[in-house]
């Protein structure tokens, strides 16, 4: 709430600016790191700032020294301490100073200068000369000991970039937060001071008019790639926007670069990058590599272009196993086309929930020492492998579910620590394909049993599963768990693996098991319905304890239902031996299977007690409903079974056909059959697929 307040404070005050004396600002942000001990009883509140500026050089105008406001009420003279050329007659500055604060809070980092260059076209045109320059950093010091310690993120790409009229423009800052926090980002409105906004400021895509295809400007909120399509007006312009960093959904800091944008009238193409590679997710250990490759597009009569190209971005800002770009040498122009391989191997230590963006930057030699640029992002996400080797044991009461010891992200440096593992189980198995950019396993019907579960046995990792009942699938899944503690050992973020492979188990099966409650015969009197079972396993029965006569009850319910109170004597089977011939299959028939779905229940009595042998699980028929819509039909259906429905194959009979045909498999329980005729009759069956996944039980299931 601090946040939204802050920012909301910060849009709405407005001065007049001041006047400046000469040329001087074009861009510049603050970057604020903690430099004090992360918790304990040392100086936490100590940060570091570092001013950086882009100016004009030489400039009378030119600061060996600027003002840094703390936002505490204090504020101190910063020197310069670097002053690079990056352009001609343009210089980066950085001036750096520490500050020790009270304690924890929210502070706004900022410093202004007379003031901007002249000649900027969206900025108080064409007085541009006359506003100050501003930029700020609202920065959350946190106390480590509760949510760990905070820096500010670091934008590695140029603020200066050029274009020509009638080209798209691309750009993206390289942000790259060191505490692994989530970053967005927003367009906002130049500053004159921390609360005052810049008088006369229209987004660049606003001068000149034009058709809204040629006037858009769009910034990426989650990589910050922006988009400029297309400049048609030469000249100056200023941008800024927000990098926002988030902390368990919370803003904790909002840094704002002021960039510039040079366009000319040129008859010039960017460059153009090489490279299919969108988004990469891949396991902590695993070795990334792919090529990019960067051309000139010539205009002629140029035909002496040349290129360069960079990358930036988080993978190359770790401490462990820093990211590369090979050959080194192309950072520099070079005749086309350039190729250069992205290689990166990744660690557990780069396990993140975040990821990783990757700015790749083609820049040609048009303007001589600079030219047009193309910017392509790609995001990479480095997540902890699942634990391997996933095995489970039953016995009469008990599952012992095991897997590989050691883990191998169960030693780390830094700030992430390895918890230990969370169990996961269901009742039938969910036989999803692991995807390596979704850890957890939210959405997929397993509930957690165990958590940060470390216990070994036989050089194991193990977990017993005592609450279990005989005759059922158990289905297990593991996690491995991570955390980044505080400085008194408390987490304060929580991270997942991907999910193990799944392994299903079924306890020693001493009753029955339903396999088919099939609908044979749809009529709202003389409606059908095949129901079978398997029997026990002999072994787990134990015929020497449990002796004839052996007498099998077949029970049914209205409706779909587990309720034991619903059901009613349907029929029974009774043999004196267990290996005694004995019907399994039994036609339920004089059912309004028109209107309602059956459920039915297979009990094994033995020595004629009066209580099964065990709880028996109910099974349901496949219950189909479907709506009219404009030339289509909705369908929708509906099943209560113990075993795992992994498909539905879909059957329809055309108006005045005679036979049903297949029109599709899905996997879920709906389905929208399209391309209808109004007013026409379509009838329809569902045909479910399905299985215990469990050896000895008979799969497919079919009905």
């Amino acid at each position: 709430m601090l946040m939204v307040r802050l920012l909301f404070l910060l849009s709405l005050f407005f001065v007049l600016p001041q006047v400046g004396f000469s040329t001087h600002n074009r861009a510049g942000e603050i970057i604020v790191e903690h430099d004090g001990e992360c918790g304990g009883d040392g100086n936490s509140n100590r940060v570091c700032a570092t001013i950086i500026t882009y100016t004009e050089f030489p400039s009378d105008a030119f600061r060996d020294s600027l003002l840094l406001e703390w936002g505490d009420g204090s504020s101190d003279i910063v020197f310069l301490t670097s002053s690079v050329p990056v352009e001609p007659g343009i210089n980066r500055n950085e001036y750096k100073a520490c500050h020790t604060y009270d304690g924890p809070g929210q502070y706004i980092v900022s410093f202004t200068d007379p003031n901007r260059v002249g000649g900027i076209l969206n900025l108080n045109p064409p007085n541009s000369i006359r506003v100050r320059f501003s930029v700020f950093t609202v920065y959350t010091l946190t106390d480590p000991n509760i949510f760990g310690c905070n820096s500010t993120p670091t934008l590695s790409a140029s603020p200066l970039t050029r274009a020509c009229t009638g080209e798209t423009w691309s750009h993206n800052p390289g942000a790259f937060d060191p505490d692994g926090d989530s970053l967005s980002f927003e367009f906002t409105t130049p500053r004159s001071a921390p609360d005052s906004l810049v008088p006369n400021y229209v987004l660049p895509n606003e001068i000149g008019g034009g058709p809204p295809d040629i006037r858009q400007l769009t910034i990426d909120p989650v990589t910050g790639q922006i988009i400029w399509n297309t400049p048609n007006v030469r000249g100056e312009y200023n941008l800024a926007f927000y990098v926002i960093s988030w902390r368990n959904g919370i803003a904790i800091d909002t840094t704002i670069r002021d960039m510039q944008i040079f366009v000319e009238d040129c008859s010039n193409r960017p460059p153009v990058i090489i490279n299919d590679v969108e988004e990469i997710c891949v396991v902590a250990g695993d070795f990334i590599e792919f090529t990019v490759e960067a051309t000139a597009p010539l205009t002629p009569p140029d035909d002496e272009q040349l290129v360069k190209l960079i990358a930036t971005g988080g993978p190359f800002l770790v401490d462990n196993s820093p990211a590369t770009f090979v050959p080194e040498s192309d950072t520099i122009f070079t005749e086309d086309p350039v190729t250069r391989i992205f290689r990166w191997q990744t660690v557990c230590e780069h396990i993140s929930n975040q990821p990783y963006l990757v700015a790749i930057r083609a820049e040609d030699n048009f303007f001589g020492e600079t030219g047009l640029s193309t910017t392509k992002t790609i995001t990479i996400r480095v997540v902890a492998p699942p634990p391997e080797d996933l095995d489970a044991l039953p016995d009469e009461d008990l599952v012992t579910v095991s897997w590989e010891n050691p883990y191998i992200c169960d030693t780390l440096d830094g700030s992430l620590d390895f918890l230990g593992f969370s169990v996961w189980r269901r009742e039938g198995s969910n036989p999803f394909e692991v995807d390596t950019c979704v850890t957890g396993m939210a959405g997929r019907g397993y509930t957690q049993v165990a958590d940060r579960l470390l216990e070994i046995e036989d050089d194991r990792y193990v977990f017993f599963d005592e609450d279990v009942n005989r005759g059922r699938t158990y289905c297990y899944r593991v996690l491995a768990q991570f955390g980044r503690r505080n400085a008194l050992g408390f987490i304060f973020e929580r991270l997942e693996s991907i999910p193990s492979e799944e392994i299903c188990v079924q306890l020693p099966r001493d009753i029955p098991l339903l396999t088919q409650v099939d609908v044979t015969q749809t009529d709202p009197t003389n409606g059908q319905i095949n129901v079978c079972w398997i029997r026990p396993d002999v072994e787990a029965l134990d015929t020497m304890i449990n002796q004839g006569p052996y007498r099998y009850v077949l029970s049914r319910a209205d409706g779909q239902t587990d309720a034991p109170a619903a059901f009613s004597f349907l029929e029974e089977f009774v043999v004196q031996e267990f290996d005694e011939p004995v019907d399994t299959c039994f036609l339920d028939q004089g059912l309004n299977t028109q209107d309602q779905a059956y459920s039915y229940r297979i009990e094994l009595f033995v020595e004629n007690e009066p209580e099964p042998i065990g709880e028996a699980q109910p099974a349901s028929s496949v219950r189909l409903a479907g709506a009219p819509t404009d030339e289509a039909n909705q369908l929708n259906w509906t099943e209560l079974v113990p075993w795992t429905n992994s498909e539905y194959d879909i059957f329809r009979r055309d108006p005045g056909g005679a036979t049903f045909d297949s029109i599709d498999t899905v996997t879920d329980p709906s389905y929208l059959d399209q391309g209808l005729t109004n007013g026409e009759e379509y009838c329809y069956f569902i045909r479910s697929v399905g299985s215990y996944n469990v050896e000895d039980i008979p799969s497919p299931l079919l009905n």
